[in-house]
Formats: C-alpha cells, sequence, structure tokens
C-alpha cells in the first residue's frame, strides 16, 4: 500500500514537471513573438486552471 502511494506521488510529480516544462515553453515562445503581457495572463489562466 505504500509502495503505491509512493508511485502515485511519483507520477503527479512527474506530471506538474512536465506541465511546468511546457508552460515555461509556451511562454518563452509567445514572449519571444512579442506578446509577453499576453503570455503572462495565458500562463496565469493555466495555473488556475491546474489548481481549480
Amino acid at each position: 500500500m505504500r509502495n503505491k502511494r509512493g508511485q502515485i506521488v511519483k507520477y503527479l510529480v512527474y506530471v506538474l514537471l512536465g506541465l511546468l516544462a511546457l508552460g515555461l515553453g509556451l511562454f518563452i515562445a509567445v514572449a519571444l513573438s512579442g506578446r509577453g503581457t499576453s503570455a503572462i495572463s495565458y500562463i496565469k489562466g493555466l495555473l488556475s486552471f491546474g489548481v481549480g
């Protein structure tokens, strides 16, 4: 049981890291294209969607 919980936690950590990397990549891509403010609002939307 404890081992299974550890696997779930590890899976969640990998998912969160993947989402962070994806969000950071999108943020950099949009910021480089000259729309930094929309990138920030987009990231905030992603974060609020992920939390809520």
